[in-house]
């Protein structure tokens, strides 16, 4: 009687580890096509919402960017933002990013990238200090919106 329990219970053992490993399976390989619906060639569309100093204003520009995948579930943006990420089904959380110069420094912040068909949006906050023409640095904040539109 003890062998008999002891074998069901360890049936029972096997086979809850192989669904967990088939779950895993099967969310590994719905990361990896969550990320390759991002991969691709995008017309961009910007518009900058910023404050420097006391100045203020909107600047728009467009052009093209490249995702390229990196990883199993992450992607890399080539052109505008150049910022990597994770994705998951159709978003994609991207990392801050920081840089600096002899102009000044910033850090961005980005909500959520969203890929609903084939239109990726993508928002951010900027901070940081610029260089004038004085020489001076002043504050900086940006509100960036992105539209992506899949090629």
């Amino acid at each position: 009687m003890k062998n008999r329990l002891f074998s069901r219970a360890f049936s029972l053992i096997i086979l809850t580890v192989t669904l967990v490993l088939s779950s895993c399976n099967k969310e590994i390989g719905t990361l990896e096509d969550s990320a390759d619906a991002f991969v691709g060639t995008y017309n961009v569309s910007l518009v900058e919402d910023f404050v420097w100093g006391g100045t203020s204003g909107t600047v728009t520009d467009s052009g093209i960017a490249e995702i390229v995948k990196v990883g199993p579930d992450r992607i890399q943006f080539i052109g505008y933002i150049g910022a990597k990420g994770t994705v998951v089904g159709n978003t994609a959380y991207l990392e801050p990013q920081s840089s600096s110069s002899e102009y000044g420094y910033s850090t961005t912040v980005y909500n959520d990238a969203t890929l609903i068909g084939n239109v990726l949006k993508i928002t951010s906050i900027s901070t940081g200090q610029l260089r004038a023409d004085d020489g001076r640095l002043y504050p900086n904040k940006s509100f960036y919106t992105l539209t992506c539109i899949k090629q």
